[in-house]
């Protein structure tokens, strides 16, 4: 697969985790910030995705870490848990995936 569908079928998959999470936030009633894009990374756009690869794999890693620290301060919450749990077995699977393009490569 060429990287660029590899890399869209990742976002895909995060896009409808960050949906299903602001899913049970919305249902309870709690304010989302979807903040915004820093300027800082304002000038990224010029750097190939093949480049990125590896920050992205550390982004995932460091977001697994956050996931895998939610999953066990939610005891007392069961839906909530679940949520978390079924996304972390996700994104981890999406950071074997971008650990491998990393590695690997994929066709441009």
């Amino acid at each position: 697969a060429r990287l660029i569908d590899e890399f869209h079928e990742i976002v895909a998959t995060q896009q409808q985790h960050v949906g299903d999470l602001s899913e049970l936030l919305t249902r309870r009633r709690w304010t989302i910030d979807f903040g915004s894009f820093p300027a800082r990374y304002s000038d990224l756009h010029f750097l190939s995705l093949k480049y990125q690869l590896r920050n992205i794999a550390i982004n995932q890693h460091a977001l697994v870490a956050e996931l895998d620290e939610a999953s066990h301060t939610l005891v007392d919450d069961p839906e909530a848990a679940t949520l978390i749990e079924e996304i972390l077995i996700s994104e981890r699977h999406l950071t074997e995936r971008v650990e491998s393009l990393s590695k690997h490569g994929a066709a441009a």
